[in-house]
């Protein structure tokens, strides 16, 4: 072989291993890409009280959907340690820690919010309603538009106002254009309805039952959202 000859065959098997190396990093990329936008669940407590009953209810449901569907990732926020601003509906927002958790529910690879509060008068939670309210940015651009919403109500008694709540988030949500899930067959009523009998919800296996049917249900609405 010349040495023209020589060159050129070096330079041709240059370029055909940089673009092999190419190729790989692009799938490295796409891969790494694929993992960081992995589908996810995200729950919300809203209590003022963080790691408590509301706590241990959003954990039941998060814990339900990644047992029926592994491939879906879940997280648990708690509003209560966070700086969180009162806003007026329709005008500036504050700047405060909620500003990063409105943009975790609004990117594409979440899919659905489960957001629990507990009862309070007959009321959700100061935050609860504070945290609504700051969704009016996302709704301008529908933000939340075909994710899954499910709701969590933690009451004091039995019938201590949770379906009423459920109800009112519902509404709230509806207008966002999200779709609705209700605990799965065979409870099947409006969320996960739970009673607090002193500070715990342990002894409550039918509340505890239909947060474990609204993650399955949740996991049933996934299978239609692309």
């Amino acid at each position: 072989m010349s040495t023209p000859q020589r060159r050129e065959f070096l330079k041709n098997t240059a370029l055909t291993l940089t673009g092999a190396a190419a190729i790989t990093l692009s799938a490295s990329a796409q891969n790494t890409q694929e993992v960081t936008a992995k589908r996810r669940v995200i729950g919300i407590n809203t209590s003022h009280r963080a790691g408590k009953t509301c706590t241990e209810a959003l954990k039941i449901v998060l814990e339900s959907i990644t047992t029926a569907n592994h491939n879906l990732e879940t997280e648990l926020i708690e509003l209560a340690p966070l700086n969180i601003g009162i806003p007026v509906v329709g005008a500036d927002q504050p700047k405060d820690d909620l500003d990063e958790i409105l943009t975790k529910i609004s990117a594409q690879n979440c899919i659905g919010l489960v957001l629990a509060t507990p009862v309070y008068f007959g009321l959700p939670s100061a935050r609860c309603v504070a945290f609504i309210d700051r969704l009016m940015p996302i709704k301008r651009t529908w933000g939340l538009k075909n994710k899954i919403f499910g709701g969590v109500v933690v009451g004091a008694a039995r019938n201590g106002g949770q379906e009423t709540l459920l109800h009112a988030l519902a509404n709230s949500m509806l207008t966002q254009q999200m779709i609705l899930a209700v605990d799965s067959t065979p409870t099947s009523h409006w969320g996960a309805t739970l009673w607090s009998q002193k500070d715990s919800i342990a002894e409550d296996e039918f509340g505890k039952n239909t947060a474990i049917n609204l993650g399955k249900r949740i996991v049933e609405l996934a299978t239609f959202i692309q």
